[in-house]
């Protein structure tokens, strides 16, 4: 069997996907490098994603994103409240703030700053349900450059 190339099923590199029957803004429950996958047939059809720029794949993993009227929206902390259990998106926080700590300090062989460590079990707690009091995610800390 010949292997598809993405690019010809995905004209753009990359998406968001969500449930596309939920109102609006849907919260993003998906993100797709669709030029960098190795089978195209495991993601959505591309009639049910919505193509992303460069900016606003760099920019994914900074906040609640949604799709409203098929375009990428920033959402409320009252928005996601309302569409996403904290729980969960304690968990998405996690692992993207695990992804952070990893590529800035980790894989240089420095060590995390206490507030990355804080910060991350904070989230741990939200996720695991030891924490049964927050109603809003922790600040995630500033990073910062020594250049």
């Amino acid at each position: 069997m010949a292997e598809i190339d993405a690019r010809t099923v995905y004209p753009n590199r990359s998406y968001a996907s969500c449930d596309m029957s939920a109102a609006q803004p849907a919260p993003v429950t998906g993100w797709w490098a669709a030029w960098g996958m190795s089978d195209p047939a495991v993601a959505p059809p591309v009639a049910d994603l919505v193509p992303l720029t460069a900016d606003q794949w760099d920019g994914r993993l900074t906040g609640g994103w949604g799709v409203q009227g098929g375009a990428l929206v920033a959402m409320t902390e009252e928005q996601l409240a309302d569409a996403v259990p904290l729980a969960v998106r304690a968990g998405f926080a996690l692992t993207a703030a695990q992804y952070v700590v990893w590529a800035e300090y980790g894989s240089l062989g420095d060590a995390a700053p206490g507030a990355w460590i804080s910060y991350q079990k904070a989230l741990k707690a939200i996720v695991d349900g030891t924490d049964t009091t927050s109603t809003i995610l922790p600040t995630a800390p500033v990073e910062t450059s020594d250049v």
